[in-house]
């Protein structure tokens, strides 16, 4: 899977939660502690 988005250096600071779920929006993932190279 690849997840591309646009932001600046001082926005990829940090740690974040990401959520994915599926088109119908019935199923949903969640993964904490993502952070940016």
């Amino acid at each position: 899977m690849l997840i591309e988005a646009e932001a600046t250096e001082a926005e990829t600071r940090g740690t974040f939660t990401l959520k994915l779920w599926d088109a119908e929006g019935t199923r949903s993932i969640v993964l904490t502690g993502v952070t940016f190279p």
